[in-house]
């Protein structure tokens, strides 16, 4: 957005000269500096034209806000930096290519600032229930963990195996990562950054001075450490003189202190912005380190050693500016410990010591051996430049203010204080009085135009703070979880880091699912003992009350047209647009087409390649894929689409798209991706069984295609709403998926079916075998999830629940099992002793004195050449003597005369998607070259039976044989 607005405010200017320069910029002017009168010109000229864009009312003074913030960035620049944007600005008067400049500047946002977002009657509702959803009261357990686990992280920092006390919180988006962070700073004292860029929507609302401050460009690394020095010894001098004003230890304990702040903090921010309170505090700290690092820049002289931090200390001492301060080093040497700095006082810090600069050459000259391939490491931890101290002395006045106050010691099982250090030192680093929390962590992770990311320097400096009360959290919905803890994420200093002789923190990814499943819709909390209807847990209120908790927040004292859009809303998310209109037809991409199916069907990536590590960031950070956890070594991560009905109901109702194709995109992913293919088929029978389910939802006669058409609940004139049936009869959903079926069996399954119906919009993948057992689907059952069966499951590979009666209860439960072939030896002609080992008892999926409903069970074989469908109806005798009536339907091929769901044009992709079921063919697909491919087969002799895979050994001889052994 930014980018087209700067763009179309260039085009505006065309030519022309930029005139009336306003007085701020004539300070700016030093000798030769053309550039920076021109800057000025341009600047106002688009303050001009920032009427005409509506950028500004032009009932108000016309000022562009960013004139100033872009004078005061412009002064701090190096002399060879501001000429160079003036000969940038130069050759766009001379050439009249003003959007090429506006290109180029890599500081644009600063100058061009926020178009207003459009305010429609539609975005003022879906607001307020963002807001309402942040203020109701917290549920859950995730803060707690999140504790525990900033407990164990900050214990195990005393380890010289550990090498920064930081933590990234990793999670796609709405699972409460923010939320959390908020709670706790509830009870400790928390600094929040969100650093979320200019004109992006979300919550909470950005803190853009600290963003842009962090993200500064520099040219040397030594200008970044001494950027981030500054800034945190500021924002550690800010907090305390704030906490001074506000707070007295005599009145208020620390937990007090810390829910004042917090609400400080956050009381009366928007969507659109942070409160007075809070931009003020980040505006003196922002303010602060200006100051302080214009001076820390300047050349060193007797009248400026005085003051290089001005604001950061209440001290007379004088500090000079170290020349190791400016050397290339080694992240490793920066280390300090806590002991060696307070043997010391403050006033000590007036000198250079020499031993310092001896130290830090040792150190230079052992890293120096490092990288030429010594075995020898450098452990000895070096006291850090007397600059370098800002922010180590900065904290610890902070520390000391806040041990002032009244501290509970937390309490932990994981915490234990075998192995500390004897004394003061052991009971002050019990658990962090201070904690760090950088939201929308991803943009210190941009490369920048000279220098290495912002988080590399940042993390670098937090290192020289690891034995003080400080702890710093990462919170971020991107995938490139590499970037905040790999080191081979991002470029880094630390050869210890890279060679495993340092470890960092595992990422927190444990957030809360299914915390409002008990919530009733009038308000009351359900029991455990309550029963559910089959009508009621397919209602939106149910289904946005499982999965994350972004769902439910929105549902509470909200405006109807919140509740009407609640699908739509997820389909937005599950898409990553704005919103999602389905009467349109989308352009989809191929990250937006996975992520819809992968919300109904459970691929699992394969989580060793690296194709498929870029894959799911992308997903979880863009289209709602949880990540469960991330390997010990950070280079990979395990993730899932997780059971939520509300974004797989969102998946079918994107999928009726026109210009969405579901055969097409599991082919794309099968052959696409870098995902599990399964062993035999079972993606495409269970695609095959969800588009048989959609078909018979959308037959209902109470349901309306406009509900779909708009994604949205529709209301009748009196405001009630028109639900959408989603429970379907057995009969029906049978009926969608065959054809062929003797009109025998098909009178047979209405009346021996009669008032079962099914529910299901996904399928998970289970891990045990038990699974399939009555009183584990009940449940299924009620979030609207079919089960996928654990790998080598024996005789089934799916299992659909179904309820006879209206109520949820385990004894009205009944299954539809499936088994899945894609071996030609199962052919056309039925093998129906395969279906009499499918006995309800034997496998389990109730108990022995449970009474057994009706079942059905299906065979898919997948691989015959010759379509076909034959189904019976048998009375199956038990050993304990019960009975119970089963309809075996027998399914070859792949053939719309047999199965529904494909289409006759559709035809040669179900024979593709059979081809790609192979995971085997892989190793031989070349670009659909099909000479290569079988150049490649005759370099494995017998793995196949593909002739080129016998061809130059011992030929096959040719026969009539069929690959199907039953076929005649």
């Amino acid at each position: 957005m930014l980018v087209n607005v700067a763009e179309a405010f260039a085009r505006e200017i065309g030519n022309s000269e930029a005139v009336n320069i306003p007085y701020d910029f004539n300070v700016l002017v030093t000798k030769g500096e053309l550039g920076v009168i021109l800057l000025g010109g341009v600047l106002y000229t688009l303050q001009e034209k920032a009427v005409k864009f509506g950028v500004v009312n032009e009932s108000s003074n016309p000022t562009f806000p960013e004139v100033g913030a872009a004078s005061r960035y412009v002064r701090t620049l190096p002399l060879n930096e501001r000429q160079d944007i003036g000969s940038k600005l130069q050759n766009a008067r001379d050439n009249g290519n003003w959007i090429a400049f506006s290109e180029d500047f890599y500081n644009i946002d600063m100058i061009v600032g926020d178009p207003p977002e459009e305010v429609t009657s539609t975005t003022m509702p879906q607001e307020k229930a963002t807001l309402a959803g942040w203020e109701r009261q917290y549920v859950g357990s995730t803060v707690d963990e999140l504790w525990r686990h900033i407990l164990r992280c900050f214990d195990a920092a005393t380890r010289p195996d550990k090498y920064v006390n930081i933590c990234p919180i990793i999670q796609s988006s709405g699972t409460g990562k923010s939320r959390a962070v908020d709670q706790l700073s509830t009870t400790h004292f928390v600094l929040p950054f969100c650093l979320r860029l200019r004109g992006s929507s979300g919550f909470p609302p950005g803190d853009h001075q600290i963003r842009e401050f962090l993200t500064r460009e520099v040219e040397t690394k030594s200008e970044t450490l001494k950027l981030v020095d500054v800034f945190l010894a500021s924002l550690f001098t800010v907090a305390l003189n704030e906490l001074k004003d506000l707070y007295d230890p005599d009145d208020i304990d620390y937990t007090d202190l810390a829910r004042d702040f917090r609400l400080r903090m956050t009381d009366g921010q928007t969507m659109k912005q942070t409160n007075k309170f809070r931009k003020d505090f980040y505006d003196k700290v922002v303010n602060m380190a200006d100051k302080n690092l214009r001076k820390a820049s300047a050349p060193a002289s007797n009248s400026q050693e005085g003051s290089i931090t001005e604001g950061l200390a209440n001290t007379s001492s004088k500090l000079v500016v170290d020349d190791v301060f400016n050397e290339e080093r080694n992240e490793d040497s920066i280390a300090v410990t806590a002991s060696e700095v307070s043997k010391r006082e403050l006033d000590e810090s007036t000198r250079v010591d020499a031993s310092l600069t001896r130290q830090s050459s040792l150190a230079s000259s052992e890293i120096s051996k490092e990288r030429l391939g010594s075995s020898k490491v450098n452990d000895t931890p070096v006291r850090p430049s007397t600059t370098r101290k800002l922010s180590y002395n900065a904290l610890v006045r902070l520390e000391d203010f806040l041990k002032s106050f009244t501290v509970e010691p937390p309490s932990s099982p994981t915490i234990k204080a075998k192995g500390r250090k004897a004394g003061k030192n052991a009971e002050e680093r019990f658990h962090p009085l201070v904690i760090i929390a950088f939201d929308e962590a991803a943009a210190l992770t941009t490369f920048k135009k000279y220098e290495k990311p912002a988080f590399v320097p940042l993390r670098q400096e937090l290192r020289a703070l690891n034995e003080r009360s400080l702890f710093s959290l990462f919170l971020s919905t991107t995938g490139q979880i590499s970037a905040f803890a790999s080191p081979s994420g991002l470029p880094d200093g630390s050869f210890r880091l890279k060679n495993g002789e340092l470890d960092l923190n595992i990422p927190f990814t444990s957030v809360g699912f299914d915390l409002f499943a008990k919530r009733r819709e009038d308000g009351s909390e359900r029991s455990n003992n309550d029963l559910l209807t089959i009508f009621e847990v397919t209602s939106e209120w149910f289904m946005a009350h499982l999965g994350r908790a972004l769902w439910a927040s929105r549902l509470g004292d909200c405006e109807n047209s919140v509740r009407d859009e609640i699908v739509g809303f997820a389909a937005a998310k599950l898409m990553n647009m704005d919103n999602f209109d389905n009467r349109k037809a989308h352009d989809f991409t191929r990250d937006q087409r996975f992520a819809c199916l992968a919300q109904r069907l459970p691929f699992e990536f394969n989580s060793t390649s690296y194709l498929s590590r870029d894959e799911q960031k992308s997903q979880v950070e863009n289209h709602m894929r949880i990540c469960l956890k991330v390997d010990p070594v950070y280079e990979s991560m395990v993730t899932l689409s997780a059971s939520e009905p509300l974004l797989s109901e969102a998946a079918f109702g994107i999928m009726q798209n026109s210009n969405y194709n579901v055969e097409d995109a599991l082919l794309n992913v099968l052959e696409g991706f870098s995902v599990h293919k399964g062993d035999r088929g079972e993606f495409l029978a269970l695609l095959i069984l969800i588009q048989a389910r959609d078909a018979a939802v959308r037959s209902c006669e109470e349901n309306n295609k406009a509900m779909w058409e708009n994604m949205r609940i529709l209301r009748n004139p009196e405001g009630q709403k028109l639900e959408w049936k989603r429970a379907i009869s057995v009969s029906s959903f049978i009926g969608h998926l065959f054809n062929g079926l003797h009109k025998d069996i098909i009178d047979g399954i209405e009346k021996d079916f009669k008032g079962a119906n099914i529910h299901f919009n996904h399928f998970i993948k289970g891990h045990e075998h038990k699974l399939t057992n009555r009183k584990y689907l009940m449940r299924m059952l009620a979030r609207g999830a079919g089960l996928l069966c654990a790998n080598n499951q024996e005789l089934i590979d799916a299992a659909l629940p179904f309820v006879i009666n209206d109520v949820i209860r385990r004894k009205y439960i009944g299954q539809i099992v499936s088994q899945v072939k894609n071996d030609p030896k199962y052919g056309w002609k039925p093998k129906w002793e395969l279906f009499d080992r499918m006995n309800q008892y034997r496998l389990k999926m109730i108990g022995q004195d449970d009474r057994p409903l009706p079942t059905i069970r299906i065979f898919f074989a997948l691989a015959s050449t010759k379509p076909n469908i034959e189904a019976r109806r048998k009375v199956v005798e038990c050993d304990n003597g019960s009975s119970y009536i089963a309809y075996d339907i027998w399914c070859a091929g792949l053939s719309s005369d047999f199965i529904k769901p494909i289409a006759k044009e559709k035809q040669n992709v179900w024979e593709a998607l059979l081809d790609a079921s192979y995971p085997w063919r892989d190793l031989y697909r070349i670009n659909g070259e099909i000479g290569m491919q079988e150049q490649l087969q005759e370099l494995t002799p017998c793995a196949a039976t593909p002739p080129p895979f016998w061809e130059n050994f011992y030929p096959l001889e040719s026969d009539t044989d069929s690959d199907e052994e039953d076929e005649d």
